[in-house]
């Protein structure tokens, strides 16, 4: 008789669970009612120069963006580049619940490309923006370029080689 008793009780306890949750779909008129996660897919191009506007090769950019979504490791997905002779880059298309994150760049070469440039920053809501992909009017929010240009300035030379 108990264990009937018991396992009716589980039946009733799952029913109410379920319906509770079908109960908390309202319906709010703005957003439609659906399970899952707003996406954003964004890429990051931009050139790095000098202070005298030179162009910096072999400077290390990581795009990371603190809403990315993690990969099959379980790591956060963030891209590494390095630029090339003329100072450019363009990292590959990151997918996000939002864009909020940061560029940043180290000088990782010592002397090699004029001298010894000090590491810096810059934030991904900083960037120019431009809409690439319109998105669905659900989930996907579209897909951006983000571009900026980073100026580094020459480290001195009791902070070179860090």
């Amino acid at each position: 008789m108990m264990k009937g008793m018991k396992g009716l009780f589980y039946c009733l306890l799952s029913t109410m669970l379920v319906l509770l949750g079908f109960s908390s779909c309202k319906d709010d008129g703005d957003y439609p009612n659906e399970y899952g996660t707003p996406r954003v897919d964004f890429q990051v191009k931009g050139t790095v120069v000098s202070g005298d506007n030179t162009p910096l090769k072999g400077i290390q950019v990581i795009v990371n963006d603190q809403y990315a979504f993690l990969d099959a490791k379980g790591l956060l997905k963030s891209d590494t580049i390095y630029t090339d002779a003329n100072g450019t880059f363009t990292s590959k298309t990151i997918s996000a619940v939002g864009i909020d994150g940061k560029a940043y760049f180290k000088d990782i070469d010592g002397n090699e490309n004029g001298g010894s440039f000090a590491s810096d920053s810059i934030a991904l809501n900083d960037m120019q923006k431009q809409k690439i992909k319109d998105g669905d009017d659900d989930w996907y929010r579209g897909s951006y370029t983000l571009s900026s240009k980073a100026v580094l300035k020459k480290s001195s030379s009791a902070s070179s080689g860090k």
